[in-house]
């Protein structure tokens, strides 16, 4: 008995020592689900990452309305202090009469898709968006508001 146990034993162990690695199977299937959690991410994360610099655009827009609020509490009169400017993903504008001024946010490179503005009347406007441009608000995400 204790032959046969010693005997099954030495072959268990033999067989095992000689199995090392993965099979090509194991390969393929790590790779395909692989791919597929690529296929989802990618997408996911590059419409993440565009909203980001959209809010940026966003952000920009309404501390120069607010700068040109308080010019025009001093002053009587909107002025621009600087009629064009950029930042990392857009360019800006700035258009004043004595009782109005517009500000206008226009994307570069990856987000000339992309286009914002805001007035003295605090209307806010997306000029233009991959998924449409309206007068009512800034589309930064989807469709909605």
């Amino acid at each position: 008995m204790s032959i046969l146990v010693n005997s099954q034993y030495d072959l268990k162990r033999k067989f095992l020592s000689n199995n090392r690695g993965f099979t090509l199977i194991e390969l393929m299937i790590v790779v395909a689900v692989i791919g597929i959690l690529a296929s989802i991410a990618l997408p996911a994360y590059k419409g993440y990452v565009e909203r980001a610099k959209a809010s940026e655009a966003v952000n920009v827009l309404s501390a120069a309305s607010i700068k040109m609020e308080q010019k025009f509490q001093d002053a009587g009169v909107y002025a621009c202090v600087t009629a064009a400017w950029s930042q990392s993903y857009f360019n800006f504008t700035c258009d004043a009469t004595a009782a109005d001024f517009t500000l206008t946010a226009k994307g570069v490179e990856s987000m000339a898709a992309y286009g914002y503005s805001i007035n003295a009347a605090e209307q806010h406007a997306t000029i233009a968006h991959p998924k449409g441009a309206t007068n009512a608000c800034w589309r930064i995400g989807g469709s909605e508001c």
